[in-house]
């Protein structure tokens, strides 16, 4: 069974959640993650800050919170949409932060909340 997660009122900020099987390499590792969009405008967000995730491979992680709160920002990054502006993204123990979308397709699989569109 999955732990829940903590639920920090922001949970954009310093959000960490799992420690690495002792011994394993964590199937997902994200470490100190930040983004912002349209840094220096007035329309500037800090969309993720400093956020942290281990998940072993077979884990189970709802990943829940209000409309902003960050959730799609870290699945786009984890995904490969777009690089962030700091921290790392291992897949396997493989640093995959700087690989391309197409090229982290084959480890990584996303179901949207309308497939359709």
């Amino acid at each position: 069974m999955a732990e829940s997660a903590p639920a920090p009122d922001d949970m954009r900020h310093g959000f960490q959640y799992g420690v690495p099987a002792e011994g394993g390499i964590p199937a997902l590792e994200v470490r100190h993650l930040s983004q912002t969009f349209e840094r220096g405008s007035a329309n500037e967000v800090h969309a993720l800050i400093d956020v942290s995730l281990t998940l072993a491979a077979g884990d189970f992680v709802t990943v829940v919170g209000m409309n902003g709160s960050g959730k799609s920002t870290l699945l786009n990054l984890v995904a490969g949409a777009f690089p962030p502006d700091s921290g790392t993204i291992k897949l396997d123990g493989v640093d995959v932060t700087k690989q391309d979308e197409h090229r982290r397709a084959r480890h990584v699989g996303r179901v949207f909340q309308d497939p359709l569109k």
